[in-house]
């Protein structure tokens, strides 16, 4: 990859950016690589020395086009999945709550269906017949294992209900990551025509063809790290400084 070399004064003016919104990726690309290499520019590495190119106001301005486009896209992206990468990790203790909840009320479960309804007398059933008592835990049990079966559904159920939601949150994000990699690709693929156009305009004058065409061939755009995200986890990992930062 080419390292971009200090540009002159001259160079450093970059046009605001409404002005780069106006420029059209053809023929006033070429326009401004023609009226550039009339004048040597961009300039490329001379005869024995590293490739390089010193990159002038018109290419400093492809270049701040893009990365803006894609800063602009990781925002959106942030912005969009916010809410749900927040519930995502809100849910995480509330399901963990939930399985072992299930899982105690399980073993309870299990232990009341293994043991019965047993047949001891309770305080103020000393004179009671034993058909009489055992009617009385036989009552006792049921209610205990409806409640624990009750208790063991509800919470079953609240645990689906928040795993089907994050299900469609990760979509949700997914689908947002997809959106914003192809957002950056057309900012890429933009400046890349860019680039190309004015590079071709730039050759029509240019006293170096050669040394032009060498370098400029060396010239690429940095790729941002959370482009590769491909997951939802790939994305808070990679994002979580940068969310942060001020």
């Amino acid at each position: 990859m080419t390292t971009l070399a200090a540009p002159s004064r001259a160079a450093r003016r970059v046009p605001a950016p409404g002005a780069r919104a106006r420029m059209r990726p053809s023929w006033g690309d070429r326009l401004a690589g023609w009226r550039d290499g009339r004048r040597g520019l961009p300039a490329g590495g001379g005869p024995g020395e590293p490739a390089g190119l010193v990159p002038t106001g018109h290419l400093m301005a492809i270049l701040a086009e893009c990365v803006e486009g894609t800063e602009a896209a990781l925002r959106a992206l942030l912005a969009d999945t916010h809410a749900d990468r927040v519930e995502q990790a809100s849910a995480e203790p509330r399901m963990r709550m939930l399985r072992i909840r299930i899982e105690e009320h399980e073993e309870r479960l299990s232990a009341a269906l293994a043991h019965g309804p047993g047949q001891q007398r309770k305080m103020g059933e000393a004179r009671l017949p034993d058909s009489q008592v055992g009617l009385r835990r036989a009552a006792e049990h049921d209610r205990l294992v409806a409640g624990l079966r009750a208790r063991i559904a509800g919470a079953r159920a609240e645990l689906e209900a928040i795993e089907t939601g994050q299900l469609q949150q990760l979509a949700r994000i997914d689908a947002a990551i997809r959106r914003a990699h192809a957002t950056v690709r057309a900012h890429r693929a933009r400046a890349d025509r860019r680039i190309a156009a004015y590079v071709r305009g730039a050759a029509r004058t240019h006293p170096d063809v050669p040394g032009l065409l060498g370098a400029a061939g060396g010239l690429a755009i940095p790729e941002p790290p959370w482009l590769r995200a491909s997951s939802a986890d790939d994305l808070l990992s990679m994002t979580t400084t940068q969310e942060g930062a001020p």
